[in-house]
């Protein structure tokens, strides 16, 4: 399991590449709430752990 940090870090790498909001509508995660989470740390309250992990598996798993 990727710490918030290591998952903001690898969605901020991705994010060019990919439409975030596709995966975000499939996990039930509220675009915004991932837009402020990928901003900076102390918006580490917007997205828990868990679903930042999924997100992050389930980009892996389809590239």
């Amino acid at each position: 399991m990727l710490s918030k940090s290591e998952c903001r870090s690898y969605l901020n790498d991705v994010k060019q590449y990919l439409n975030l909001t596709t995966f975000c509508n499939e996990l039930g995660i509220a675009r915004p709430h991932l837009t402020m989470f990928l901003k900076d740390y102390h918006y580490d309250h917007y997205l828990n752990v868990a679903k930042a992990n999924l997100l992050v598996e389930s980009i892996k798993s389809k590239f």
